[in-house]
């Protein structure tokens, strides 16, 4: 794989693809690695199995849950992780976010901002995920940083060319325990006619979601496709634990991340996905 970026848009090209060939991606956000609720054993071999399979890992957002910093309003020690109570705060969080990713630092595509990232921008001025990212590029990594929303495109070379179109968003859906955030994705169906997936994250939800699309081709050919919308989970807990937001709002949520897997029959591109739970 072939990563580059320009402006909001990830590339992601693919070379000389064979019959047959087959590539794994791990969607995920909304791991809140400093947590005392982040499930880390459940990560790391989530990320193992990425790693393992030559996958491509993209974390859309809320790597970190860093609300514990002096100027944050959100500000709760006891839901802190004890290793990170210290003076030093965001620069720990980044070495160690840093050190626990290393090991994957060849599969990263891509980290971007969650609110939780851009409310420490606010309330303390340093971006975390800019941080993060360039001490895994000083490390060798591809990974690229990506905003709030953006695109990734999978450029695909097999003789022909073929490209996969991913928008991806952090999300701004509530808590929303009936619509999971569904009405979010149908909002974004009106305005994103050149997307192939949906990502989103943000309400600890997942789900996936197949809307097929009446379309004509440039040659006047009505044919059928699918927009896919992808909403990840991530790897916080808290509700059994009696964390005080996650009771508060007033049931357990899913953990874990959604594989994408993107392989070539028959001359055609195909996408699956399929959930961690």
């Amino acid at each position: 794989m072939q990563i580059t970026q320009r402006s909001q848009v990830v590339t992601v090209r693919i070379d000389d693809i064979a019959a047959d060939w087959e590539q794994w991606f791990l969607l995920t956000s909304d791991v809140h690695f400093d947590s005392l609720y982040c499930k880390r054993d459940k990560l790391k071999y989530d990320f193992e199995q990425a790693k393992k399979k030559n996958a491509g890992i993209i974390i859309a957002g809320d790597w970190y849950d860093a609300m514990q910093g002096r100027a944050d309003p959100r500000r709760e020690m006891d839901d802190l992780r004890p290793e990170f109570r210290r003076s030093d705060y965001y620069d720990f969080v980044v070495t160690e976010s840093a050190r626990f990713l290393d090991d994957y630092k060849d599969n990263l595509i891509m980290i971007s901002h969650g609110n939780h990232e851009t409310s420490v921008i606010t309330h303390a001025g340093t971006d975390l995920t800019e941080r993060l990212v360039g001490m895994l590029r000083q490390d060798g990594s591809p990974v690229c940083k990506g905003g709030y929303g953006g695109w990734i495109k999978f450029m695909l070379i097999f003789g022909t060319r073929k490209s996969i179109n991913m928008k991806y968003n952090h999300g701004k859906t509530g808590n929303a325990p009936v619509t999971k955030g569904l009405i979010e994705a149908s909002r974004q169906a009106t305005y994103l006619p050149d997307a192939d997936v949906v990502l989103n994250g943000h309400n600890h939800e997942k789900y996936i979601v197949d809307q097929p699309r009446e379309r004509l081709s440039n040659k006047g050919v009505v044919y059928e496709d699918s927009l896919w919308f992808i909403r990840t989970a991530g790897y916080k807990g808290g509700y059994i634990e009696g964390e005080k937001f996650s009771v508060e709002k007033g049931s357990p949520k899913p953990t874990g991340s959604i594989w994408m897997i993107l392989s070539l029959h028959n001359s055609k591109v195909k996408m699956n996905f399929q959930t961690l739970s």
